[in-house]
């Protein structure tokens, strides 16, 4: 018995030195969870990181209008500027709403009208959300995994390349994340009125929106403490603004859902799974982000293990469950409706959360471990801002398209002679419709279309992609462009 208590005394005694040196360790890390004042270290660094990101995306502000912001979302603001703001669906011709709240297009109106309409402008104001966002998922890590995770995640949102490309474009993804990303926090922190407010905001900014509610939905359902019909029902109530859109919409335009976004919605499996891959792929693998894919592995790990939790850890991991509800109800959403990468802009914004809740797991694992690691993986990101490969509004080639639309508009400015028809596709054709677009500086003395059915004199085809390959041009006037990644060719028709 005199053996087993020394050693069992011995046992102890190592547990406590390992105990002390742990303690040591983490006193003489730079680390500090939980401060309840940043300090003025981790904010110089974001403004700086905040500064860079500014000064990398100010050239391009003021490029015209590319693809979505050139046929909707700008003509849309003008609409607004033109004939009086408004929210009620009847504010706007469905053919620039498409059947969406205006929420959006309203705030963008009333910025063009101190600021003035211009792509700069509207850019801007983008590149302002962009930050806005960094700023909250600074602030939401930090309060949920300390300080520096709060720091580390909200540089890995900048860094992120989609997130570059979109802090410059007149889209409504950036204004949705902020408001998701304040509903999200709202929730979590227990501010159920600011949720209610943050949540209808996003529905009303996009659809996409809804997601938000039905994850707080699912969170509550399956958190046997938390679950109540009172809980519950607050979680969808966000649901009631989208209702009453809906509604008016009916009332004003004759449908609910715009109808050729409804021919959109799909649940064939052919089409189903080719958006899952297209999800997963844009969300682990482009543009570096499969070393984000580990990451989150980690987080996830992190959450789900077991032991004795301290209630700052307890409650970061409410956060992270949140998270991963949203996720899932955003994939689902995604793959049943339209697709385009940029719909999972929020979702980008969840995986830098994450970023800050593995700082955190190794932090606590081996003091000032996460450093040097996040150090390469911001630097790893921030490398994709370099052209490669087109990938429409989520990659930096958008700016060789928007060039190579340019020329093709100013060659038919300049010979296509006076009171001749010409046949322009999208997005050519949306070019000339209003100066103020970035294009053109008048109004062009031809005519203009898009059906080839009308009496053509002149074809022009552009289309972004490899230069062009395929039959000869017609013996005739021509003109041909090969830009990469844009081909464009205009010629007479005879």
């Amino acid at each position: 018995m005199a053996g087993k208590s020394t050693l069992t005394g011995t046992a102890v005694g190592f547990r406590k030195k390992w105990e002390n040196q742990q303690a040591q360790r983490r006193r003489r890390s730079i680390f500090r969870p939980m401060k309840t004042t940043p300090s003025l270290i981790s904010w110089l660094v974001w403004l700086a990181a905040a500064i860079w990101f500014v000064i990398g995306r100010w050239p391009d502000l003021g490029m015209p209008f590319f693809w979505d912001e050139l046929g909707v979302y700008g003509p849309g603001v003008l609409h607004l500027l033109d004939h009086g703001w408004g929210l009620l669906p009847a504010d706007m011709p469905p053919d620039l709403s498409r059947g969406h709240p205006l929420l959006f297009y309203s705030l963008n109106a009333a910025v063009a009208e101190f600021a003035g309409f211009s792509p700069f402008t509207m850019h801007f104001t983008g590149l302002v959300i962009a930050l806005v966002a960094s700023w909250q998922i600074k602030q939401l890590a930090g309060k949920a995994f300390g300080e520096w995770a709060g720091l580390i995640a909200g540089l890995s949102w900048l860094a992120m390349p989609a997130v570059f490309v979109q802090s410059g474009l007149l889209l409504p993804e950036m204004l949705l994340t902020c408001f998701v990303l304040a509903a999200l926090g709202a929730w979590w922190q227990g501010h159920t009125k600011a949720y209610l407010i943050w949540a209808s905001l996003a529905i009303l900014t996009k659809e996409s929106g809804l997601v938000l509610p039905a994850a707080v939905f699912a969170y509550v359902l399956f958190q046997p403490q938390k679950r109540s019909l009172k809980a519950l029902g607050l979680a969808l109530a966000p649901w009631l603004s989208f209702v009453m859109f809906l509604v008016i919409q009916r009332v004003q335009n004759g449908w609910f859902l715009f109808p050729y976004h409804q021919s959109l919605i799909s649940f064939a499996w052919p089409e189903v799974s080719d958006k899952i891959i297209m999800s997963l792929s844009f969300l682990f693998i482009q543009q570096g982000r499969y070393v984000l894919a580990g990451i989150v592995w980690v987080a996830i790990l992190w959450v789900v293990q077991r032991g004795p939790h301290s209630p700052q850890q307890q409650a970061a991991r409410q956060l992270m469950i949140l998270s991963g509800w949203l996720l899932l109800a955003m994939l689902g959403f995604s793959v049943l409706n339209a697709y385009m990468d940029r719909y999972l802009l929020f979702l980008l914004a969840l995986e830098a959360l994450a970023v800050g809740a593995t700082f955190d797991a190794l932090q606590r694992w081996r003091a000032n471990s996460g450093w040097a690691l996040y150090v390469a993986v911001l630097l790893f990101l921030a490398y994709h801002w370099v052209p490669g490969r087109f990938h429409y509004d989520v990659s930096m080639e958008y700016r060789e398209v928007l060039k190579a639309q340019q020329q093709a508009t100013d060659y038919l400015m300049e010979h296509i002679p006076a009171g001749d028809t010409v046949y322009a596709n999208f997005p050519l054709y949306s070019g000339f419709t209003d100066p103020r677009l970035g294009f053109v500086s008048r109004k062009p003395d031809f005519y203009y279309t898009v059906r080839h059915t009308d009496p053509l004199n002149w074809i022009a085809e552009f289309e972004p992609g490899v230069p062009w390959v395929g039959p000869p041009l017609p013996d005739s006037s021509h003109w041909q462009l090969l830009l990469p990644p844009a081909r464009v060719r205009v010629f007479q028709v005879k």
